[in-house]
């Protein structure tokens, strides 16, 4: 702890911080730092905001948000799946894919066939997996996927409601996780 005055209000106060991160301005509180901030011409605070504040006090410029967001996407992202997701997500918002949605509420009178609830929000399910689908028959692309028939016969779909599809044996992947494959 060191004794400094508030650039601001000039009132002395205790800060906390090794000799490594002493700034150039010290404030007592937030509220000080922006009302100074706003006395002071634009380019001044940018240049002060860069060189001597951290992250809390300072914004990230725009080329490094930008580089910072690229380092995160694709293979880099944690949540990289070899770029499956995409490939689900393109079928699940085609024409097709809402078309086999329809006909399978159709056919099931927009019923839960576990529960028997009427009406709500129900989810189409695939009674074998869509990804063993897409694993089976080695679709890697959209086009393939219109072209597979399996993917949308009716007979390999279920309306249920959502309470009910988490119950069943491959909600989200749960039979591949387990290797029942």
């Amino acid at each position: 702890m060191r004794k400094v005055i508030c650039d601001y209000c000039k009132k002395e106060y205790y800060k906390k911080s090794a000799p490594s991160k002493i700034t150039k301005y010290n404030f007592c509180c937030r509220k000080h730092y922006n009302l100074w901030k706003n006395k002071y011409p634009k380019e001044i605070i940018d240049k002060f905001s860069k060189s001597h504040l951290g992250k809390s006090w300072g914004k990230h410029s725009e080329e490094t948000r930008k580089k910072m967001s690229q380092q995160k996407q694709g293979k880099n992202n944690h949540n990289w799946k070899g770029g499956r997701f995409n490939l689900k997500q393109q079928i699940r918002e085609c024409y097709k894919y809402k078309i086999w949605r329809s006909n399978v509420f159709q056919r099931d009178n927009w019923t839960c066939q576990t529960c028997g609830k009427r009406g709500g929000y129900l989810c189409p399910h695939h009674l074998k997996s869509f990804a063993i689908i897409l694993d089976e028959y080695n679709i890697k692309t959209l086009e393939q996927a219109i072209d597979c028939k399996e993917l949308w016969n009716i007979d390999n779909g279920v309306a249920l409601c959502c309470e009910c599809h988490k119950l069943t044996k491959n909600y989200g992947g749960k039979n591949k996780k387990r290797g029942n494959i």
